[in-house]
């Protein structure tokens, strides 16, 4: 069941974070362009970014995605009664999607390689579903 919902939030758009777009916008503010160049091609830790600079982005993608998560939840909520049967799974979906989004994102600023090629679109191995999952 895991590996269906999974799979399904993969499928919405802007769930695969690409790593490349992703560092350069959260490093470029912070870091030279030849820090960030080395970022992309090994990790920021490894091109000297500064563990600082790496929480601080971490904490403002995971502020933003939690407002995210919580806006739309609550809007989701508002019709209440019988309504709300028909939210909880575009809410559950909107949640998930939050979660797969932020777990790539900060996989990326502490070290990971891309987690999904550019030519799959639902290929994913056992071992990409295992990091997801854990």
């Amino acid at each position: 069941v895991w590996n269906s919902v999974l799979r399904t939030a993969l499928a919405l758009p802007g769930a695969k974070v690409d790593r490349k777009a992703f560092l350069r916008k959260a490093l470029s503010k912070h870091v030279t362009e030849k820090v960030l160049q080395s970022a992309i091609y090994t990790s920021p830790a490894k091109a000297g970014v500064s563990k600082d600079t790496i929480r601080r982005i971490a904490t403002a993608n995971i502020k933003w995605h939690r407002a995210g998560v919580s806006t739309l939840s609550f809007a989701s909520g508002l019709p209440g009664g019988w309504w709300i049967a028909g939210t909880v799974p575009a809410d559950l979906t909107q949640f998930f999607w939050h979660i797969l989004v932020i777990l790539q994102k900060l996989a990326y600023l502490y070290g990971w390689p891309e987690l999904f090629s550019e030519d799959s679109e639902l290929e994913l191995d056992n071992e990409t579903l295992l990091i997801l999952t854990v």
